[in-house]
């Protein structure tokens, strides 16, 4: 017995092509309503021993004392990673700093580092003595590959350590899978997480706040 294949009419066809593009533009309203970010919070103590500098590059240190040229530095910097050169003044009159590596005087590889008023999203982290919040670490994409990143916060940990900082957070989308492996490269151990939810892209609402790690709850106040 012969049996017939039935075809999509015309008008099927046509509702199948339109469909994704409807999706695409219903989900991009949707982002722009209410966006979902997930965090990971990582910690580490104090680095002791002194770690070896990465071949051909120099350890800078800027703050908000420092010459005009190192200033500079940490300007072109934040200029080739993409970032608002706004926001180095303000960022330097908190009292942040901004570390880095330099090859040939340009820096290649760089964060930042708080003291205090660490927020992310609807939660404030809380401040302590002798401990500093690490952020916004960015490596130029021809010199990634060569542990930059996790030799950085090594670095870091080190320099910082020296000077009474005995605590070291910091925080990454969870998306960001590569810079998760170059922060437990450099030492630091999973301690929570957070969601939270945006709203017309300016309110946000948490949604979930999870301690991994004994001790992580006294990281936490909500503002």
């Amino acid at each position: 017995m012969l049996t017939e294949t039935m075809r999509p009419s015309q008008g099927e066809w046509g509702l199948r092509i339109r469909r994704p593009w409807a999706v695409r533009i219903l989900r991009g309203v949707l982002r722009r309503v209410a966006r979902r970010t997930r965090l990971m919070i990582w910690r580490a103590p104090l680095n002791d021993l002194g770690p070896a500098w990465p071949e051909g590059c120099a350890f800078l240190r800027v703050a908000g004392t420092a010459s005009a040229v190192d200033h500079d530095l940490a300007q072109e910097a934040m200029c080739a990673a993409g970032e608002s050169t706004n926001l180095v003044d303000p960022r330097f009159a908190h009292g942040d700093e901004f570390f880095g590596w330099l090859i040939d005087g340009r820096v290649v590889s760089f964060g930042w580092v708080m003291y205090q008023d660490r927020k992310l999203g609807p939660i404030q982290l809380a401040e302590a003595t002798g401990r500093a919040f690490l952020y916004n670490f960015h490596t130029l994409e021809e010199y990634r590959g060569r542990r930059l990143y996790p030799s950085l916060l090594l670095a870091m940990r080190h320099v910082l350590g020296l000077e009474r900082v005995t605590e070291f957070v910091i925080d990454v989308d969870v998306c960001n899978i590569a810079s998760a492996r170059g922060i437990e490269k450099g030492g630091f151990a999973l301690a929570a997480q957070v969601a939270f939810t945006t709203l017309f892209a300016r309110w946000r609402c948490l949604c979930r706040r999870t301690v991994l790690e004994r001790t992580a709850s006294s990281l936490f106040r909500t503002v």
